[in-house]
């Protein structure tokens, strides 16, 4: 499984590319674990990218989690 998530660090949006059944489910965590999916807004879809605008978001560290059928990946 082979995620690339790009520009690190980022102010306003990150790209996840993964093939279509790595990117099932996407998950943005803060430093503490907590999910902060619900602070982010999915702008941009294809079968193998994901555009996540993460404005709304305080200043720091975050790991994005993907999650497919068989595997669960996750990236700072």
């Amino acid at each position: 499984m082979k995620i690339t998530i790009f520009p690190n660090p980022t102010f306003s949006e990150v790209t996840i590319l993964g093939s279509e059944e790595e990117l099932t489910q996407i998950r943005v965590l803060n430093a503490m674990g907590q999910d902060v999916t619900s602070l982010t807004r999915q702008i941009g879809k294809s079968d193998s990218r994901r555009l996540v605008e993460m404005v709304n978001l305080r200043p720091g560290l975050y790991f994005i989690k993907a999650k497919s059928a068989v595997n669960k990946v996750q990236k700072r």
